[in-house]
């Protein structure tokens, strides 16, 4: 038999739920948002234990509060250093480049990445 309207609100009621409000917590005042924010504007680098300390609220909350206002937080990646034996090479080919003749630069064509053709191409790009 299915149930009206005002019988289901009546049991939502009787089972603890207010009609017609958002269940859950509120989240974080407009003043606790704005200190957060501030305190990373002073100083960019600060820490989720700094934030802690001034909002009174736990670590992982004040990461929470962070990822609200928009702030993540990334890691610098590590760039490979060179072997030494590809510093070597490189080293080669520099001291190869400076003993060859001026008209070995002349024959060298240098462009912006530009697109050239000696022939006309089916795309019509010369």
């Amino acid at each position: 038999m299915p149930r009206t309207k005002e019988a289901s609100d009546i049991s939502e009621f009787i089972r603890g739920r207010i009609l017609g409000q958002h269940e859950g917590r509120t989240g974080p005042s407009e003043k606790t948002l704005r200190l957060v924010k501030r305190n990373v504007e002073e100083t960019p680098r600060c820490k989720a234990s700094d934030i802690t300390t001034q909002a009174d609220v736990s670590s992982r909350t004040a990461v929470r509060y962070l990822h609200k206002l928009g702030y993540y937080g990334r890691a610098v990646r590590m760039k490979p250093l060179l072997r030494p034996a590809n510093v070597k090479c490189r080293k080669d080919w520099a001291h190869e480049m400076v003993e060859r003749p001026l008209t070995f630069v002349a024959n060298i064509i240098f462009s912006d990445e530009s697109r050239f053709a000696l022939f006309s191409d089916s795309d019509g790009a010369s």
